[in-house]
């Protein structure tokens, strides 16, 4: 996930998904990047420390807010009990509840991630030091998740402005010749590990970014039209 810059510093986040706390990280390193402000650069670098949980701290969070063994039986008990059950509704009522309870449901391992990432990044020291700066105005696409309310939340406090481009319209982002450009070195090489091919995409896409002429051709296509 990457940012390019036409005032200010590009960035670029490395992560496995696309979800809406792996989104809102990328929005707090545009922060980072272009933040003058040395204490907000520390507190947003200690947010994306805290709430980098390893798999076992995120169980142990969903542990804690799971039912007690006797309120799960009460519940179980409940549906059993509900002669206006069928056979297979009363089993699928029993299955739901049962992954509800679940440590490795991916529904509510993604709900505690966002949930840790917004209760680490909604300080009013974040918000006070954020509106100190100059407001950052970001346009992207229509992707569902650039849309989520986590995004949204975190956008508000980092003191940053959405700015949605109308549906089906690449032609009006330049990061997208960036991707090419990217992709285009990108195959030209064999990568013996993952990690190889994450060092090299960084450095390859930093390389693009300061070396192209992205905004050149949009802000005399786009830009001079609404000014």
């Amino acid at each position: 996930m990457g940012s390019i810059a036409l005032i200010g510093n590009s960035s670029l986040t490395i992560s496995e998904t696309s979800k809406a706390h792996d989104i809102a990280r990328a929005f707090i390193d545009i922060k980072i990047a272009n933040s003058e402000i040395p204490i907000l650069k520390s507190l947003l670098n200690k947010v994306l420390l805290d709430s980098d949980l390893s798999p076992d701290q995120i169980q142990q969070k969903i542990s804690e807010k799971n039912s007690t063994k006797e309120d799960f039986i009460n519940k179980i008990m409940k549906n059993i009990n509900d002669d206006e059950l069928t056979t297979v509704e009363l089993a699928l009522k029993l299955e739901k509840q049962s992954k509800k309870e679940n440590l490795d449901n991916q529904r509510r391992i993604d709900s505690t991630k966002r949930q840790v990432i917004l209760e680490n990044i909604n300080k009013e020291e974040i918000k006070k030091y954020s509106y100190l700066e100059p407001k950052i105005n970001i346009i992207l696409d229509n992707y569902s998740v650039h849309k989520a309310q986590l995004v949204k939340k975190i956008c508000e406090i980092l003191n940053m402005n959405l700015i949605y481009l109308p549906p089906y319209s690449p032609q009006f982002n330049p990061i997208e010749q960036v991707w090419r450009t990217c992709k285009i070195e990108i195959k030209r090489k064999y990568y013996y590990s993952k990690e190889k091919l994450e060092k090299f995409f960084v450095k390859t896409y930093f390389k693009v970014v300061n070396e192209g002429n992205f905004f050149n051709w949009w802000e005399k296509t786009f830009l001079k039209k609404v000014l």
